[in-house]
């Protein structure tokens, strides 16, 4: 018996560690951020954060964000990209 394939949108999420920061950090503090800004909708946080709500959606779900998208992430926040990095 073979199992079905799934492609890898399809499969459940879990915060997980980046090539070179902490992914499931980083979703936390997006999704905390995003909890401060009261009556803000994910699209308006997106917009003010200058990325997609699609792609905020699957930060906020523990996906990896390309190297542009931390930036802005981090910086919409105010937080220092550092932060995040994880340590050798």
């Amino acid at each position: 018996m073979t199992l079905p394939r799934t492609c890898p949108c399809c499969r459940p999420s879990k915060p997980r560690r980046g090539g070179r920061f902490d992914v499931a950090r980083l979703s936390l503090e997006v999704r905390r951020h995003r909890r401060l800004a009261i009556h803000r909708s994910l699209r308006t946080v997106a917009v003010d954060a200058n990325v997609s709500a699609a792609t905020l959606s699957r930060i906020e779900r523990g996906h990896a964000p390309d190297i542009e998208t931390y930036f802005r992430l981090c910086e919409w926040m105010g937080m220092s990209a550092d932060y995040f990095r994880l340590h050798p």
